[in-house]
């Protein structure tokens, strides 16, 4: 999160202190009681999370990457979701 605001890399026990409140929301999204529907939302606030930051961070370091497997990755969740809640 640091490198992908562009500031001083000083360790991860700090930022809360440096990140913008939307980062802190979105981060604490990913944190969830041990409930079906809570780790769900949390899962995929986690994958929106790097996804907004890994931008940032790869193109600092030119590294390329391709949208294709990570919407195969969340079509399959989204399908594994669906079909559990409907057998349960």
């Amino acid at each position: 999160m640091t490198w992908g605001a562009g500031a001083r890399l000083e360790g991860s026990r700090r930022l809360e202190w440096k990140a913008d409140v939307a980062t802190l929301r979105q981060l604490a999204a990913t944190v969830a009681p041990p409930e079906r529907q809570p780790l769900y939302a949390a899962l995929q606030a986690a994958i929106d999370l790097y996804s907004r930051l890994r931008g940032p961070v790869f193109s600092r370091y030119d590294v390329q990457t391709d949208a294709r497997p990570e919407e195969i990755l969340r079509h399959a969740i989204r399908r594994h979701w669906t079909e559990r809640s409907a057998v349960e």
